[in-house]
């Protein structure tokens, strides 16, 4: 009897598991390399994928390559970022339909001026912190 109930759980359970097959096939995977203004691939930036309505969903790290992967990336994830103290941020949408596949390369400038000024004043703040 309670092999039966266990097993009838069990069915129930998988029969309302929103994650189908085809949910999954739909995952898009991205890569990219971000590099400097002279073609340099920077490594350590943190790459964010943003979801249509602009919240950030997904952050991966460049390698030293400058070479960055997302592999389950959900649909409706439209745009990426790239953030590196001393760089100014890189924004690019990502592609869809016959473009969808291929690399999502970005290109930083360096800051300076008023960008590099909130970017010291809120490293000192995060360094200032007792780990």
């Amino acid at each position: 009897m309670c092999r039966h109930w266990l097993l009838a759980s069990l069915v129930l359970t998988l029969g309302v598991v929103p994650c189908t097959a085809a949910e999954l096939a739909r995952e898009v995977s991205l890569t990219g390399v971000v590099t400097d203004a002279d073609g340099k691939p920077l490594g350590g930036v943190l790459v964010t994928a943003f979801d249509e309505e602009n919240n950030k969903s997904v952050t991966v790290s460049t390698k030293e390559n400058g070479r960055y992967t997302f592999t389950d990336l959900e649909p409706g994830q439209d745009t990426v970022r790239a953030r590196l103290i001393g760089y100014q941020d890189a924004r690019t949408e990502i592609p869809s339909g016959d473009q969808a596949g291929e690399d999502v390369n970005l290109e930083m400038k360096r800051a300076s001026g008023p960008v590099l000024e909130r970017q010291r004043r809120g490293f000192e703040r995060i360094s200032l912190l007792d780990w």
